[in-house]
């Protein structure tokens, strides 16, 4: 069985999201590779299965995760463009389910994005990918270990929106992020 480096997992992330671009004056794939893996410390979320989702689901498999919020106009549904893009290379080349890394979303509007919502997002690019959510809080408690940031524009109103980063962490089969990949 071929085993994933996460410098091929990069090598792979960075050309294939590069391709990715919507027009000429669409930014390059960047990113950076940490020189001291950071382990994921605790955190609990539910996923789109209605399961607990923590570092324990982390372990054993390559991760792609991304913030975001279903209602995004801009950095969401382009860096899942660009993921799907990944996949579709990926399964073309015959990798196994068990050599591809999950795609994950963790929702920041836990107050407008129901399951459903994350659901129906992440599946609209792959039936594979998986969602998740929590409370605010919990949100947070991983948001911050992966350098993640976000923003409520307009609180209290309904429309409001949020501004937030567009990294996308590479976290390794023993749940230690070893790279964040920029907006495509």
């Amino acid at each position: 069985m071929k085993m994933l480096s996460w410098r091929l997992l990069a090598s792979m992330v960075f050309f294939l999201m590069s391709q990715s671009t919507f027009s000429a004056s669409s930014p390059l794939i960047a990113g950076r590779v940490l020189a001291h893996p950071r382990t994921v410390q605790s955190f609990e979320l539910k996923d789109t299965h209605h399961q607990q989702y923590g570092v324990a689901q982390l372990k054993g498999h390559w991760t792609l995760m991304y913030f975001g919020f279903t209602r995004c106009q801009g950095k969401c549904p382009v860096s899942f463009t660009a993921l799907k893009g990944l996949y579709a290379t990926l399964k073309n080349e015959k990798w196994a389910d068990e050599q591809m890394p999950q795609v994950v979303f963790v929702s920041v509007d836990p107050y407008r994005d129901t399951i459903a919502d994350i659901n129906g997002f992440v599946h609209k690019y792959d039936a594979s990918f998986l969602g998740l959510s929590g409370d605010l809080s919990h949100v947070l408690a991983l948001s911050d270990q992966l350098d993640v940031s976000f923003h409520v524009i307009n609180p209290g109103s309904e429309d409001y929106s949020i501004t937030h980063t567009g990294e996308i962490a590479a976290i390794n089969p023993e749940g230690q992020v070893v790279a964040f990949f920029s907006y495509p």
